[in-house]
C-alpha cells in the first residue's frame, strides 16, 4: 500500500484532456501544444489537478516514449508541456493511459490478443494472461514517473475493457487453478460462473501488479483504474488503488452520475466523477461520424451537481485540437462552470457524509448473474437504477450499498430496498431479517424475493408466475367480489413476469394485479401482488413483479405514484419532507455539526430525447417548501446561494419549516448547531 499522503483526498475540481493519438493523425500532431496557454487557462479555472493524454486506445503514446510506440506524426512532447505548466501552478498531473484496450499492441504482438470462445479476435482487447503488462504497460508507467515525475495515473479501458479469453494459455491457466477441465463456451455452460470469476481474479491481480509497481517507484503517485469498484464491480474493495473514478456517459450524464456517485460514496475511498464537456448525437450515424457540440454551462453545471452534492470530486473532460491547442471558447464555458458553480460549493459539499435514511442494496451475486461479462452492465443495473429514480422522484434521499455493507452497516438506515434481486446469500438474508427484527423496514421486489422470503413475508405463491399482460392500478381503494370500487382509477399494463401470492394470517395486502383497467373483474382474477407484515419490531414488505425495471424502462407516473403509496403504507417516514415537482431531487448530507439538504433541479426547459441531448435552459423550480424534523438539535438555518426571501422558522420544538423562492440548478439548505 502507498503510505504517502493521498493528494486526491483534497482534489475537488479537476480537468481532463485526452487525445487518443492514432496512425491516421495528420502531420503536425501536437505541434502547437502551448505551455503558456495551459498555464493561463488553468490559472483562470483553478483546478486542483489536471490529467493529460499518455496513451489512448489506439495504442500510441503522446510523448517520445522509449518503450512502445509514439504517435507517428507527433511533433512536440505533449506530456512535457502539461508537466511544466502544472508544476508552475503547483498542482498534481495525472496521466490518462489506456490499459486493456490497445490496438497497436495486439497488431504487433498477436499473442497478446484476447480471443473469443470460437477462436475469433475480440477487437483491441488485451488478454489478461499475456505479456502485455510486464513487457509494455509497467515499463511505460515507470518511464513516465522517471522522466516526467508524474503524480498519478487514470487507467482507462480497464474495468470496462476487460474480457474473458479463450486462448489456449487462458484455458490452461484456468484448469491449473481450479482443477476444472471442462471449458464453458457460453453462459449456459456448466462452469460459466467459475470461468468468469477466474478472469475477475486475473483482473484484480493485473491492477494490483501495476499499482504496486507505481507505488514502489514513487509512493506519492496515485493510481486509479477507471470504473473499478463502481456499480459495474460491486464486490468488496481489495486492490490497493488510491481513489475511485469514472467518466459518465456523454449523453444524459446526470443519470449516470446519480447512480455511480451514490455507490462510489459508500466505498470508503476518495472518489470523483468526470463529465464529458462535449457530446454527439448518434441517432443516424455512429459516434466517430457524428457532429460534436460543447455542452452549455447550464448543462455541465447540472451534471456535476450530482457528484458535488454527494460529497465527491468532479472533473470536466475536454478534447484538445489535434495540433495540441486547447479551445479558448470551450474554456470560457468551463471557466463559468468552475468559478460560478463548482468552486463556490466546495465549502458546503466537499467531504460531507451521507445522512440518507434509506438504502438500495446492490448485491454482488445478483449483479453477476445478469451482467454482460466481465464488468459491463448489460441489463443488470436496470432495476437498481429504476429504484433510484423512483426514490429521487418521490423526494427520498437514498444511498446505494454493496453486499459487504449489507453485512456491516444496515443499522445506519430506517429502510432498505432489494430491487429485483435474484440471489441472496445466507449471510445476506440473515442480516436483512435481523435488520427488520430490530425495527427496520425491508421492501423487496420481484418473484425471487416472494419465494426466498416467503416465510418472513407470510405469503404463499399463488400458482406460477403470470406472463400475459396484467395491470397495476393506482387509487384502487376496495374490492368486493366482482366489483372493483375505483376513485380516479388509472392503470399500467405489465408485460413481465408477475408472481401473485396468497397472504397468510397477519399479512396485509398493499396492492393487487388486475386483468384489465375496467371495474368489472371475474372472480379470482384479482390477485395480491404486494404485501406487508410485521416482523419483530419492524416490517417486511414486497411487490412481486419487476416493478423497478419497469419504472426504469418507462417512468410511468402511475407506477411511481403506486410505489410512493406503498412506501408510505409500510411506514417509511423521512426526516425531511419536500413539497415540489418530481424533478427536484433531494440529497441529505452531514458534516460535524452541520446537516445539509441538497436540492437539485433535474429538469430541462426543452424536452430531452435522442435528437435533443443538450440543455441550455432549465425550468426554475419555484415556491419550495421543506419540513425538517431535527428534535431541536439545530439552532440556525441558511441557504446557498443566498436569497433574501428565504424563510426558516420552527413550527414546534422538533420541526423546521422552510420556504425557498426558487432553485435554479442546485441549492443547499444547511442547519447548524
Amino acid at each position: 500500500m502507498c503510505n504517502s499522503k493521498n493528494w486526491h483526498e483534497n482534489a475537488f475540481f479537476g480537468m481532463h484532456y485526452d487525445l487518443h493519438g492514432h496512425i491516421d493523425d495528420l502531420p503536425g500532431f501536437c505541434g502547437k501544444v502551448d505551455e503558456e496557454q495551459l498555464y493561463r487557462l488553468w490559472s483562470e479555472l483553478k483546478p486542483d489537478w489536471v490529467q493529460c493524454d499518455g496513451k489512448g486506445h489506439p495504442g500510441y503514446a503522446t510523448w517520445f516514449c522509449k518503450t512502445g510506440w509514439a504517435t507517428p506524426e507527433l511533433v512536440k512532447d505533449d506530456v512535457r508541456a502539461y508537466r511544466n505548466a502544472s508544476k508552475r501552478l503547483g498542482i498534481p498531473l495525472g496521466i490518462h493511459y489506456s490499459g486493456l484496450r490497445d490496438s497497436k499492441a495486439v497488431r504487433e504482438n498477436p499473442d497478446w490478443q484476447c480471443y473469443g470462445y470460437d477462436g475469433s479476435k475480440t477487437g483491441d482487447g488485451i488478454c489478461l494472461t499475456s505479456g502485455y503488462l510486464k513487457e509494455l504497460m509497467i515499463p511505460q508507467l515507470l518511464e513516465l514517473i522517471d522522466d516526467y515525475d508524474v503524480d498519478g495515473f487514470w487507467i482507462d479501458g480497464d474495468n470496462w475493457g476487460a474480457a474473458p479469453c479463450w486462448c489456449k494459455r487462458c484455458q490452461k491457466t484456468f484448469t491449473e487453478r481450479t482443477g476444472i477441465t471442462e471449458i464453458p463456451m457460453s453462459p449456459e455452460g456448466r462452469y460459466w460462473r467459475e470461468y468468469m470469476d477466474f478472469f475477475r481474479t486475473l483482473f484484480e491481480e493485473y491492477v494490483t501488479a501495476y499499482t504496486s509497481a507505481v507505488h514502489e517507484r514513487k509512493p506519492g503517485c496515485m493510481v486509479c483504474s477507471n470504473w473499478m469498484y463502481s456499480v459495474r464491480q460491486p464486490e468488496a474493495v481489495k486492490v490497493n488503488v488510491d481513489y475511485l473514478s469514472g467518466d459518465f456517459t456523454p449523453n444524459y450524464g446526470a443519470d449516470r452520475a446519480a447512480l455511480e456517485g451514490r455507490f462510489l460514496d459508500s466505498r470508503n475511498k476518495p472518489w470523483d466523477l468526470m463529465a464529458w464537456g462535449f457530446t454527439r448525437s448518434t441517432v443516424y450515424v455512429d459516434w466517430e461520424k457524428s457532429s460534436q457540440l460543447m455542452k452549455s454551462a447550464v448543462h455541465l453545471s447540472q451534471e456535476i451537481a450530482e457528484p458535488i452534492a454527494l460529497g465527491g470530486g468532479t472533473m470536466i473532460y475536454l478534447a484538445p485540437m489535434r495540433d495540441g491547442r486547447l479551445s479558448e471558447a470551450e474554456h470560457r464555458i468551463v471557466s463559468k462552470v468552475a468559478n460560478e458553480f463548482a468552486h463556490p460549493r466546495r465549502k458546503y459539499c466537499f467531504k460531507t457524509q451521507s445522512a440518507s435514511e434509506a438504502a438500495l442494496l446492490h448485491l454482488t451475486e445478483t449483479y453477476y448473474e445478469r451482467n454482460n461479462p466481465l464488468y459491463n452492465l448489460g441489463h443488470a443495473h436496470e432495476a437498481l437504477e429504476g429504484a433510484l429514480h423512483a426514490m429521487q422522484e418521490t423526494h427520498r434521499s437514498v444511498d446505494i450499498i454493496s453486499s459487504k455493507d449489507t453485512l456491516e452497516r444496515l443499522s445506519d438506515y430506517k429502510l432498505i430496498i432489494l430491487p429485483e434481486v435474484s440471489k441472496v446469500t445466507p449471510e445476506e438474508k440473515a442480516a436483512i431479517l435481523k435488520f427488520a427484527e430490530n425495527g427496520g423496514i425491508v421492501f423487496g421486489t420481484g418473484a425471487y424475493f416472494a419465494n426466498e422470503f416467503a416465510d418472513a413475508l407470510g405469503v404463499l405463491a399463488d400458482g406460477e408466475t403470470i406472463e400475459e399482460p396484467t395491470y397495476l392500478l393506482r387509487n384502487m381503494i376496495n374490492h368486493r367480489r366482482r366489483t372493483a370500487v375505483r376513485f380516479n382509477n388509472e392503470g399500467c399494463s405489465m408485460l413481465c413476469p408477475v408472481q401473485p401470492v396468497k397472504p397468510l394470517a397477519g399479512t396485509d395486502v398493499l396492492t393487487n394485479i388486475y386483468p384489465t383497467t375496467d371495474g368489472d373483474c371475474e372472480e379470482g382474477t384479482v390477485k395480491p401482488v404486494a404485501t406487508m407484515k410485521r416482523y419483530g419490531k419492524g416490517v417486511i414488505a414486497g411487490c412481486y413483479c419487476p416493478i423497478f425495471a419497469l419504472y426504469w424502462q418507462c417512468h410511468y407516473y402511475v407506477v411511481r405514484d403506486l410505489l410512493d403509496d406503498m412506501l408510505k403504507k409500510i411506514g417509511f417516514e423521512q426526516s425531511v419532507e419536500l413539497d415540489a415537482p418530481e424533478y427536484l431531487e433531494i440529497i441529505l448530507r452531514k458534516r460535524n455539526d452541520e446537516y445539509m439538504v441538497n436540492l437539485l433541479n433535474r429538469s430541462a426547459a426543452a424536452v430531452m430525447n435522442p435528437n435533443r441531448i443538450v440543455a441550455n435552459t432549465l425550468n426554475v423550480v419555484c415556491n419550495i417548501k421543506l419540513q425538517i424534523k431535527d428534535n431541536g438539535e439545530f439552532s440556525n438555518a441558511t441557504v446557498f446561494p443566498e436569497d433574501k426571501e428565504f424563510k426558516a422558522e420552527r413550527i414546534n420544538n422538533n420541526t423546521w419549516e422552510i420556504t425557498l423562492p426558487k432553485v435554479e440548478i442546485h441549492s443547499v439548505v444547511t442547519l447548524r448547531k
